[in-house]
């Protein structure tokens, strides 16, 4: 609960040189991702083209999107678990419904 996916869009302009692309994107926010899974977020820096040398390289937060997967599907694990308790009380219940509406 605590990753919030977002649709955002680059700024396109402001970093030309990184070759980011335009429109509309879905994904997790690093930073916001580095709170809960640090792990799964790395300080990276794009590369200077060989003709800007005396320019100083975009750092920027990157994400490991496939790391994220083990934890998806251990929420949907947790999800199922839940489901499977649920149904099972709710055949009890019904069972306990019906032997009360017998008498």
């Amino acid at each position: 609960m605590l990753l919030q996916p977002r649709i955002y869009e680059y700024d396109t302009a402001a970093y030309p040189r990184m070759n980011l692309p335009a429109g509309n994107q879905m994904g997790l926010v690093a930073q916001e991702v580095e709170t809960v899974y640090p792990e799964l977020v790395t300080e990276v820096s794009a590369p200077v083209p060989p003709d800007q040398l005396d320019a100083q390289p975009e750092k920027f937060k990157g994400m490991n999107y496939t790391g994220v997967i083990p934890v998806l599907v251990a929420a949907v694990q947790e999800q199922q678990a839940q489901i499977d308790a649920q149904k099972t009380e709710i055949a009890a219940l019904k069972q306990s419904v019906a032997a009360l509406q017998a008498k």
